[in-house]
């Protein structure tokens, strides 16, 4: 999961924050055959994270597992885009 954020030193936001999902896990051990896979605890905490974020905090969810290669070009991409502004 990938979330940026830009904050003066009062801890107020100035600059643009995102957040990147993988619905496919957060973990080595929470993948498919390992010790803590569970989906339903995945959907929870995602429900969880996107009802108390701000509204206007972009959440983009994404079929992947967060170790899937694709998903680490994807994230290091918009950090990248975001850098550059």
């Amino acid at each position: 999961m990938l979330i940026i954020g830009t904050f003066d030193t009062k801890g107020e936001e100035i600059g643009f924050l995102r957040d990147q999902i993988p619905l496919g896990g957060f973990s080595a051990i929470d993948a498919p055959g390992q010790p803590f896979f569970d989906p339903e605890a995945n959907r929870a905490f995602i429900e969880a994270l996107e009802k108390n974020l701000p509204s206007h905090f972009p959440v983009i969810k994404r079929e992947t597992h967060i170790n899937d290669p694709s998903f680490a070009k994807d994230v290091a991409q918009a950090l990248l885009n975001l850098l550059r502004g």
